[in-house]
């Protein structure tokens, strides 16, 4: 697990456009395409720096969506198109969102979607090992509870079995999403978490100075993988000793 922090949300934007741009270099000298999947809430809002250079053999995966149209506000994908290519004519190789004509039935969006994945990745050869699909990066996010993409603390999601899972009694509204599990981040080839705010110091300082990860699906996620990097600004990193991992 590596920590760097910044003192700003400015430091964490330029630090996460250049390790995107390794990990994306890394996997695309064996393959033609980097997979990525990427939470909502503000985390796309800190990828304004990121190169576009090669959006064109990206896919793009949600690492969890509300069960709403792709168009609401409330639609991570939504979101994420916005801040990611807003600006630009180049789009990705595939983004792979969610088919509306089921959000009456989570199970079956998630069913749906996770059937998408599937035929993506044999389509294009990529990596997997039985049902899971082995990702080049998760770039997630936390809230102040420790949940990260819909995984809460003490919901039964985290014992699911599956890749892929829904949610129908989220904790935060909207109630229904789906999400991957912690058996689909501990396939990823890395994670990224962007941390930011004050709001998140106290679950920050138990993952990193009282040991307490297993207490926060973040904190799990972290221990279950290896490839682990946070990147948090200076009010998440109050409550810990971060002299040692300060960046700027």
């Amino acid at each position: 697990m590596k920590l760097e922090v910044f003192s700003g949300k400015e430091g964490i934007c330029e630090r996460v456009a250049i390790i995107l741009k390794e990990l994306e270099t890394k996997a695309l000298e064996k393959s033609n395409y980097f997979t990525i999947a990427i939470s909502g809430g503000s985390l796309p809002l800190l990828l304004k720096n990121v190169n576009k250079e090669n959006f064109s053999k990206w896919i793009i995966l949600l690492a969890d969506e509300r069960c709403v149209e792709n168009d609401s506000d409330d639609s991570n994908a939504k979101l994420i198109d916005n801040e990611l290519f807003g600006s630009t004519n180049i789009k990705p190789f595939r983004f792979i969102k969610i088919n509306s004509e089921f959000l009456n039935d989570t199970k079956k969006v998630c069913e749906n979607y996770y059937g998408q994945m599937r035929e993506t990745w044999k389509e294009l050869g990529l990596p997997c090992t039985g049902s899971s699909l082995i990702i080049d990066c998760a770039l997630l996010g936390m809230g102040p509870d420790g949940h990260t993409c819909s995984l809460f603390p003490d919901h039964d999601i985290l014992r699911s079995v599956e890749f892929l899972d829904y949610v129908e009694n989220s904790p935060k509204p909207p109630p229904k999403r789906i999400t991957l599990t912690l058996n689909a981040l501990k396939m990823c080839e890395n994670v990224v978490f962007l941390v930011t705010g004050a709001s998140k110091n106290k679950v920050i300082e138990d993952i990193f100075k009282k040991d307490q990860k297993m207490k926060y699906p973040a904190g799990i996620v972290s221990e279950i993988n290896s490839n682990s990097t946070w990147l948090l600004d200076i009010d998440a990193a109050s409550l810990i000793n971060y002299k040692d991992n300060f960046i700027k």
